[in-house]
């Protein structure tokens, strides 16, 4: 009596993958990696403070910041700043930062009316106040 092959005979299922049904997952991981990660955009020009010299240094763009603790301070014009939940002047705003000591990098987010001497005084407070850069956003239509 003669092996009959039966498997020779079948057809055999074939594997396939759904090429829209694969680019969603991939774009729900980048999506979940992105929300999940601890970068901070910070655009605009990066300024290191812990040079010993009269002005700050000015750096290229670091546009993420990882692991460094980020500090928001938002300057509306030449006469108001708000920064860590209080609204100070120029003036009472270096006095506070030479009375604490924070650290990390502080985020200047900056109208277009805000002149290049306050952002001078910013970063000299900031300097005194411990932190280490600044970098400076400013949105030109506000």
């Amino acid at each position: 009596m003669a092996a009959v092959n039966v498997f020779s005979k079948m057809e055999r299922e074939r594997l396939s993958i759904s090429a829209p049904a694969l680019l969603d997952v991939f774009l729900l991981a980048l999506m979940f990696a992105l929300v999940g990660s601890k970068f901070v955009l910070a655009p605009g020009m990066s300024v290191d403070l812990s040079a010993d010299s009269f002005l700050p240094s000015m750096q290229a763009p670091e546009y993420a910041v990882a692991g460094e603790s980020v500090s928001v301070l938002t300057a509306k014009g030449n006469s108001m700043i708000i920064f860590d939940g209080s609204i100070y002047t120029p003036e009472t705003f270096s006095k506070y930062m030479k009375s604490s000591k924070y650290g990390g990098v502080l985020l200047v987010k900056a109208d277009k009316n805000i002149t290049v001497q306050e952002l001078i005084k910013i970063s000299r407070a900031a300097k005194k106040g411990g932190f280490s850069r600044i970098h400076i956003a400013a949105n030109p239509e506000k």
